[in-house]
C-alpha cells in the first residue's frame, strides 16, 4: 500500500507539472446588445485548434491567432438567449486568454 501511495503521489506531481506548464485559461465573454449585461465563462485548455493557411510564415500564425481572438457577433438566425432580457438578442462573444 505504501508503494501504491508513492506511485500515485508521483503521478499526481507529474500531472500537476504538465498542467502548470501547458494549461491555460480562456474566458468567453458574452455581451447583450440590449441590456449590456456581460456574462463570462472560464474554460481551462491545454491546446487550441487554430487554422493556419501558410505554415511557414510567422505572420500567418499571428493573423490566425488575431482572428481567433476577434469578437464574434451572433445575430439574425444565430441569436443568443439573454436571461436578463428573457428573449433572443444580438450579442458579441469575445475570447480572452487569462493568465
Amino acid at each position: 500500500m505504501l508503494i501504491e501511495a508513492l506511485i500515485n503521489s508521483s503521478k499526481l506531481k507529474e500531472f500537476n507539472f504538465i498542467n502548470e506548464l501547458y494549461e491555460g485559461q480562456m474566458i468567453s465573454s458574452v455581451q447583450c446588445f440590449c441590456c449590456k449585461h456581460i456574462s463570462e465563462k472560464y474554460d481551462n485548455f491545454q491546446d487550441i485548434s487554430i487554422p493556419v493557411r501558410n505554415k511557414t510564415s510567422l505572420s500567418c500564425l499571428e493573423n490566425a491567432i488575431s482572428n481567433f481572438l476577434k469578437p464574434e457577433k451572433l445575430e439574425h438566425d444565430n441569436m443568443y438567449f439573454c436571461n436578463n432580457c428573457d428573449k433572443k438578442v444580438n450579442i458579441n462573444i469575445l475570447f480572452i486568454k487569462n493568465n
